[in-house]
């Protein structure tokens, strides 16, 4: 990366009282949104586009979650930390990486699949049962994720979740990592560890599934505060959602 552009190019770290609640704000908001849209206009959206129930939460989930989280950062970069586009990208980490970066990455999420195999049955799928079972947390049976997948061939399915993984993974990384981390880095050295944790949290659409793994908020976090690398990040990310069980 050019030199001047690194000393131009930068996401401020949050100062003021305000800007700090904003911030921690800013990892709610969006999965606060799409759980409202998901339970209040799944089903009559589902009915009026005559589209699949399940099909019809993917879209959800599509523009109210992952692209909301796009938009949050591309305002935010304008109008509080004044960055035009090419700014906000660079500062963002999109237009470096390295191959030991991508390796490490790979080795990282390959390794972090490993040990959750291990926790999942001991840990996770308990906690999961448990969540499950409180009435105003747990996952209806039209839920994306536990109602049934329209009939769709195998490679319609394929092409479809490898496109949901790649704008899933894209969009929360440069939200939560390219710019949240680095906006709460007023929490210091325990910086990895909220944004973790927060990322975990910010999943009240889906809470038995994700809260029942919470160690992989501070994996994915924990990598991208030693590499500072968002296309690793990516792939950790990325890696984990491909390779590890349900709960």
């Amino acid at each position: 990366m050019d030199t001047n552009e690194s000393t131009v190019c930068e996401i401020k770290e949050a100062s003021s009282i305000q800007e700090k609640i904003w911030t921690i704000a800013l990892y709610f908001i969006p999965g606060i949104v799409v759980t409202s849209v998901l339970f209040l206009f799944s089903k009559t959206l589902s009915a009026s586009l005559g589209l699949s129930l399940w099909f019809t939460q993917i879209l959800i989930l599509t523009i109210f979650l992952f692209l909301f989280q796009i938009v949050i950062v591309v305002l935010n970069g304008r109008f509080i930390d004044n960055l035009n586009l090419k700014s906000l990208i660079i500062s963002l980490g999109l237009k470096r990486t390295s191959v030991k970066n991508i390796v490490i990455a790979i080795l990282w999420g390959a390794a972090a699949v490993i040990v959750l195999h291990f926790y999942m049955p001991v840990i996770g799928k308990p906690i999961y049962s448990y969540l499950q079972s409180v009435p105003w947390i747990s996952m209806p049976d039209w839920h994306y994720q536990v109602c049934a997948k329209p009939s769709y061939t195998a490679i319609q399915m394929t092409a479809l979740m490898i496109v949901m993984l790649g704008v899933n993974v894209f969009c929360e990384e440069v939200f939560f990592r390219g710019y949240l981390f680095r906006k709460t880095m007023f929490f210091g050295k325990w910086t990895w560890i909220v944004n973790g944790l927060l990322f975990i949290a910010y999943h009240v659409f889906q809470i038995p599934i994700t809260y029942a793994i919470f160690p992989v908020g501070l994996i994915v976090s924990g990598y991208f505060a030693w590499r500072k690398d968002i296309y690793g990040v990516m792939i950790v990310h990325l890696i984990i959602n491909m390779l590890l069980p349900r709960p």
